[in-house]
């Protein structure tokens, strides 16, 4: 499954989400399994390899649903506002 994520205005480190490239999102998912990882653990990795996207107003981006991905807190104090399909 592919999603197109599109902001409504232009988004940066503090009011976007994050993502991993898909290699390491693989590997990520791999070794949540066979380590048997806890969420602390989880989120310390993730962490490490997750980077914020930032796109401007009319920019859209393309992943998969193995792309590790989530949202990060919105410190703008303005609402983003995005739709995906």
């Amino acid at each position: 499954m592919r999603t197109i994520w599109t902001p409504i205005t232009d988004v940066y480190e503090s009011n976007t989400f994050q993502i991993a490239n898909l290699d390491d999102s693989l590997k990520f998912t791999k070794d949540t399994y066979e380590q048997n990882w806890t969420y602390d653990i989880i989120q310390e990795e993730a962490n490490k390899i997750c980077k914020p996207a930032t796109l401007k107003y009319g920019e859209a981006l393309l992943f998969t649903q193995e792309h590790l991905h989530g949202q990060i807190p919105n410190r703008t104090g303005k609402t983003r506002i995005s739709f995906e399909t």
